[in-house]
């Protein structure tokens, strides 16, 4: 995995061309719907992630089904789209709770969407439609509910021609509400910011990309500064980043290094494994061999720490969640036998791993590496 750089992920757009995308994409298809209330989740409470100093990232949520301060998973079944949610305390697993199923598949359940609240919205999406059902914080239950409750629930689609959702978990303003990442056909990048009636308030074009570039991540912030950043990878393997201001502006592209495509997988671009409120990457290769690179955006270079080998047959699941409340990001594994595995990770390397269950084929995490 050595280290180079060549060319640049980004260009300038022509302005009388970016005018009548704008156009095109503010036109996007937004409706107000109702769906029935057993199409929701269960109520969950919500928990807001903090790093090792105590200090809460702005743009940072747990799924923390049960409120004990360590992230849970949530699965759903591709085919009934029935969610289950696993309760974790680390490498245990203390029990499954059915969570009722959705209409289209669950592409998120850490996205603060609409508001600020606590609360992360059901999202979901089926390749074409983004659906999008605010949620909010009941005080006196203590719990996250639907807009709309106890009647049915207030959802809002989106359909933008053209256009194909990548993430709704990053931050680029650095508030404390997401923001939804599309990217055209033709390479454009535009980033929703929605208003609390689910319209769009804001939006932003950062620029057009050539198609040979990939968007790896873009829920990563890799300086710190509380805003997310877009982590792209060339078709040669040469990784670049945008360190990202607001939602149209791009401060500076650093070219990290490079990582040969045919050997090693980009498995999660947001995870911070040791601690120090910034994002890492997780490289995993063909054979099960791990290595995280910690990076220097100001010194376009990273710093490689091998982790060990989960061997063959193995595949990252996820590799930003916080299953033991360290406030460092750990890593679930699935074996192509539907044995899931959890390593518990920190600044020192792997402190613990096990085999937690196992899934049946048909159920998948929703992943924060989702993309």
């Amino acid at each position: 995995m050595a280290q180079t750089g060549r060319g640049a992920p980004c260009g300038a757009s022509n302005r009388g061309w970016a005018c009548l995308t704008l156009l095109a994409f503010l036109a996007a298809t937004v409706t107000g719907c109702s769906i029935a209330d057993d199409d929701e989740p269960a109520r969950e409470p919500t928990t807001v992630a903090t790093d090792r100093h105590g200090k809460a990232p702005r743009n940072a949520l747990r799924f923390d089904w049960n409120g004990d301060a360590r992230e849970d998973l949530a699965w759903q079944d591709r085919n009934t789209k029935a969610l289950t949610v696993w309760r974790m305390a680390g490498t245990s697993l203390l029990g499954a709770t059915p969570a009722g199923r959705t209409t289209n598949t669950l592409f998120s359940v850490r996205a603060r969407l609409i508001g600020s609240d606590p609360c992360f919205d059901q999202v979901e999406y089926d390749g074409t439609t983004l659906t999008v059902i605010d949620r909010f914080q009941d005080l006196a239950s203590n719990t996250c509910v639907a807009a709309g409750q106890p009647g049915p629930a207030q959802a809002f689609r989106y359909a933008p021609a053209g256009w194909s959702l990548v993430a709704v978990e990053g931050s680029y303003d650095g508030s404390r509400q997401n923001q939804v990442l599309w990217r055209h056909a033709t390479g454009t990048v535009g980033i929703w910011k929605l208003a609390p009636d689910g319209s769009v308030a804001a939006s932003g074009f950062p620029a057009t990309v050539p198609p040979r570039w990939t968007l790896a991540d873009a829920r990563g912030d890799y300086d710190g500064d509380g805003r997310s950043d877009l982590l792209w990878r060339d078709s040669d393997g040469t990784v670049a980043i945008w360190r990202m201001t607001s939602l149209d502006r791009i401060a500076d592209v650093a070219f990290i290094g490079t990582a040969p495509p045919e050997r090693w997988t980009l498995a999660d671009g947001a995870g911070d494994y040791d601690g120090d409120g910034r994002s890492d990457l997780l490289w995993v290769d063909a054979d099960g061999n791990v290595v995280i690179w910690s990076v220097d955006l100001a010194g376009g270079s990273f710093r490689a720490r091998p982790l060990g080998s989960a061997g063959p047959g193995w595949r990252v699941l996820d590799g930003s969640s916080d299953l033991n409340g360290d406030a460092r990001s750990d890593i679930v594994w699935q074996h192509a036998s539907g044995a899931v595995a959890v390593w518990l990770v920190n600044q020192t390397g792997v402190i613990d791993s096990r085999q937690v269950g196992v899934m049946d084929p048909a159920w998948e995490l929703v992943s924060r590496s989702r993309r």
